[in-house]
């Protein structure tokens, strides 16, 4: 991207990637649809990857605290890899081409509508509304995106990314408790029930 997206040409990406132009466009057609397909892989490609032990069927009873973490672990393998700057430097530079900007929006939604389904697969016991489960999704993936962004202006220490994801994921936990059925269990990090909805703090 040191060129900018309207200054590089499929035959220059071509080159760098050590490839004939024939070959980039009969597996991509344009450069366009490199661009979108390099989305899809930065944004779905590794972000959602369950250890073999962590499967939709081995995730049955597992207590919600912990489902927390691994929605919160999980949204990392995106949000918290290099790569995913990427995106943004795709996104801005297909600003001033509104045909292409509205393939890019297209292609975001898609991600949403991904993500969503993620999100029911780990908290389907919970009756969470659309609304409400999306903003929970934006707000982990906000504030993740946020970390990471300051990581490369100085390395974040180990310690720090602990600590700001187990913040995540109280604060998640503490919005998903409200719709569990039965007993809240204790938070294992903090050893307090979070408040309901609407009690005051």
């Amino acid at each position: 991207m040191d060129m900018g997206y309207s200054a590089m040409t499929l035959s220059e990406i071509a080159r760098r990637a050590g490839l004939t132009t024939g070959a980039v466009q009969y597996h991509f057609g344009s450069k366009d649809d490199l661009l979108l397909e390099m989305l899809d892989v930065l944004f779905l490609g590794t972000s959602f990857l369950a250890p073999e032990s962590e499967t939709e069927a081995s995730l049955e009873g597992v207590e919600l605290y912990r489902r927390c973490e691994i929605f919160v672990e999980r949204s990392m393998h995106t949000y918290g890899q290099p790569n995913y700057f990427l995106i943004w430097e795709i996104i801005i530079a297909t600003r001033r081409d509104p045909a292409l900007n509205a393939r890019v929006a297209a292609a975001r939604n898609d991600v949403v509508a991904e993500w969503l389904g993620r999100f029911r697969r780990l908290f389907g016991d919970l009756a969470v509304p659309e609304d409400e489960a999306l903003e929970l999704i934006n707000f982990v993936n906000g504030h993740l995106r946020g970390i990471s962004l300051l990581n490369r202006y100085g390395p974040i220490t180990r310690e720090s990314w602990a600590r700001q994801r187990r913040l995540i994921t109280d604060a998640l936990y503490s919005e998903l408790s409200a719709f569990a059925s039965g007993p809240v269990l204790e938070s294992p990090e903090t050893n307090e029930k979070p408040a309901d909805k609407g009690e005051a703090s």
